[in-house]
């Protein structure tokens, strides 16, 4: 299945790269002044938020089953 959507995907992001960064100008910009910041958000507040999600449904789902014993 992956196969099938590889090339149709990869034409599809190819045409939104030219959209979104128009030249190289714009591209050293974007990447000096924000991307510090989407690397922050993806690399650091993503998993923590995911954990502690995790977390949280592991403990619902040991309380649930302890309500559910007595």
């Amino acid at each position: 299945m992956s196969n099938f959507l590889s090339f149709p995907l990869g034409l599809i992001i190819t045409g939104v790269a030219y959209y979104i960064i128009p030249n190289t100008a714009y591209f050293n910009y974007f990447e000096k002044y924000y991307w510090p910041f989407y690397l922050f958000v993806l690399s650091v507040c993503f998993p923590v938020l995911f954990i502690a999600l995790s977390y949280i449904k592991k403990n619902k789902a040991a309380k649930g089953d302890r309500s559910q014993q007595t």
